[in-house]
């Protein structure tokens, strides 16, 4: 009994799965069968794997845009303004003739050194930056710092527009999530139902008229595609195993070097 080429569709990458429905239609166009022109399913199955790979490529290289882009690119410009007011208040107090005032100046400088930076930093990382600032200013003496200074209030503009980013950032997640599953793992289900279709149908022919030469030559096109991807599959998966191994560490002069 003739065999198909084992293959896992679903372990291939969006652009993989377009190369292998391109080139399978391809290579069974270019056998140059008679079948092509005799069989009506066989015409009807390519014909469904080119109808449904254009789309789906479209969809996989032109994604559409992220309506939250410009609301998050807002978001972090406020909560930048709100770092920016904060600093700018902050040494307001560098010379105050209040000792008590210069005295918490002193005292809250060292936490706004060290976090001064957040918002040049990219803005998922900015994120949880500014949470560690915030937890940090929450100590002392920091904390009485900020009540002596009255900066409560630009504090908790840093506060309130960091939560403002996280939450665009959570209904983004939320969104792109929806449309992967509402329209590109369905564009994915049927082309990969296309194949898998069209490959059933000239593995079964070929198998039932094992005499005919214009199946065998179908198979062995169809066949040369999928170990192509398979090859392809295996080399990853055994690149992945190498990555997972634990690496060891071999004792060097002037350090260790990892191998």
């Amino acid at each position: 009994m003739k065999a198909l080429q084992t293959l896992s569709q679903t372990k291939l990458q969006q652009m993989e799965l377009v190369g292998l429905s391109r080139e399978t239609v391809t290579d069974i166009e270019k056998s140059g069968v008679e079948l092509l022109t005799t069989d009506i399913p066989l015409q009807r199955y390519v014909k469904d794997v080119k109808d449904n790979v254009d789309p789906f490529e479209v969809a996989t290289r032109n994604p559409d845009k992220d309506p939250y882009t410009e609301i998050l690119q807002q978001k972090d410009r406020l909560r930048d303004r709100a770092f920016s007011r904060f600093g700018r208040k902050l040494h307001y107090y560098e010379f105050d003739e209040d000792p008590a005032k210069r005295a918490a100046y002193n005292n809250l400088f060292p936490l706004w050194r060290l976090h001064r930076d957040i918002p040049h930093l990219n803005p998922k990382n900015q994120t949880n930056a500014t949470d560690n600032f915030l937890n940090d200013s929450a100590k002392e003496p920091y904390a009485s710092a900020i009540v002596t200074l009255t900066m409560t209030p630009e504090l908790d503009g840093i506060s309130n527009t960091n939560n403002g980013y996280r939450a665009s950032e959570e209904d983004s997640r939320a969104l792109k999530a929806v449309e992967e599953t509402s329209e590109g793992k369905e564009l994915r289900r049927k082309l990969q139902n296309a194949n898998k279709t069209l490959f059933n149908y000239i593995y079964t022919l070929a198998n039932a008229y094992s005499d005919n030469a214009e199946w065998d030559k179908l198979l062995t096109a169809v066949n040369v595609v999928r170990k192509r991807y398979h090859e392809l599959l295996s080399h990853r998966e055994g690149q992945k195993g190498e990555d997972d191994k634990p690496k060891k560490l071999i004792p060097k002069t002037g350090g260790n070097k990892i191998i």
